[in-house]
C-alpha cells in the first residue's frame, strides 16, 4: 500500500512478478501517461481509495485517468465523500477486507 507519492511507489513495485495485491491511496500518478504506464503493468489485485475533497489529487481527474488506463480491468474503488488528503476511517475497513482476500495468495508453499 502506498499514499500520494507512495502510491506512484507502490504501483512501480506492483509491477514486479511477485507482487498479488496493491492499494493506491489518494495516488499521485501523474499525467494520463504515466498512468497509463503505471496502471497497465500492475499484474496483480488493485484497490484505488480516493477522497472527493482532496486538495491535493484530483478526485475526477485521478479517477477518470485510472479508469481509462485499466481498460476494464476490475479494480476495487473505495471512495470517501470528506477527508481531504489522508487515509480516512472510512477506507480502513474496505483495505482491511482487500488485503484480507488476497492473503492466501500471500502464502508460498505453506498452509495457512
Amino acid at each position: 500500500m502506498g499514499k500520494s507519492w507512495g502510491a506512484r511507489m507502490a504501483a512501480e513495485v506492483a509491477s514486479l512478478d511477485d507482487i498479488v495485491a496493491t492499494a493506491l491511496v489518494t495516488p499521485a500518478l501523474g499525467d494520463q501517461d504515466q498512468v497509463q504506464s503505471l496502471i497497465s503493468r500492475i499484474q496483480g489485485r488493485v484497490a484505488i481509495a480516493l477522497v472527493e475533497d482532496d486538495e491535493v489529487v484530483d478526485f475526477r481527474a485521478t479517477k477518470g485517468k485510472i479508469q481509462a488506463a485499466s481498460k476494464g480491468r476490475e479494480l476495487m474503488w473505495i471512495e470517501a465523500k470528506k477527508g481531504g488528503h489522508r487515509v480516512v476511517e472510512d477506507f480502513v475497513m474496505p483495505l482491511v477486507e482487500f488485503a484480507e482476500s488476497a492473503r492466501e495468495l500471500f502464502v508460498h508453499g505453506g498452509e495457512l
